[in-house]
């Protein structure tokens, strides 16, 4: 009798949890529709494909690269790359900074791979469209690349700071934006989009 009840007290559980994670997979398929999941998939395509070349580089294999001028954000200069590994070619933005002697190297690079330039831009409107907002406490915005380039503003109550960083983990690849420069900023990623757009016709 007390193994029965065991039993139906753990056959209870158990559909209880069935029921619980049937409801929370039905809430996370709601909250992360089709279209979110084909970015992320084409993101981390474009990644791997990245990772790829970064391999073949580093085992000495020739490598075919096509350079694209952009212009430049301070000492932040943007260019769209077109690399060829065999019969595969890979585009995306990217981002040089001249660190000078700040460091024991003398520059800083990274991508804007192609599926996160409209997620890049979004992020650019958003706090341009808060920065004429007053603010009684600190405030931060975030946004972060694949490849760790970082756009942050913050704001401890009197004014914002924006920040462009091409890589998070180093102080000193990063610069200071005014409003205007994020505007150019903007123009960059989407002329670097539209570049790779021409590119893959």
């Amino acid at each position: 009798m007390i193994m029965k009840k065991l039993y139906l007290l753990f056959l209870g559980f158990a559909l209880m949890f069935a029921a619980c994670d049937k409801g929370g997979s039905n809430k996370k398929n709601a909250e992360n529709p089709q279209d979110k999941g084909a970015v992320e998939t084409v993101v981390d395509s474009l990644k791997l494909q990245k990772q790829k070349i970064d391999s073949l580089t580093s085992n000495g294999m020739m490598l075919h690269r096509d350079i694209y001028p952009l212009g430049k954000v301070k000492t932040i200069t943007f260019t769209v790359h077109s690399v060829q590994v065999g019969t595969d070619t890979l585009n995306y933005i990217n981002l040089r900074k001249d660190c000078g002697n700040e460091y024991y190297y003398s520059w800083e690079n990274a991508e804007i791979l192609y599926g996160e330039c409209d997620a890049f831009v979004k992020a650019i409107d958003e706090i341009k469209g808060n920065l004429n907002r007053a603010v009684e406490h600190e405030e931060e915005y975030f946004y972060v690349t694949k490849d760790d380039i970082a756009l942050v503003a913050t704001n401890s109550g009197k004014k914002w700071d924006i920040r462009l960083s091409v890589d998070t983990y180093k102080s000193n690849s990063s610069v200071t934006l005014s409003a205007e420069e994020l505007d150019a900023l903007r123009g960059l990623v989407l002329e670097g989009k539209r570049k790779i757009d021409e590119l893959s016709k």
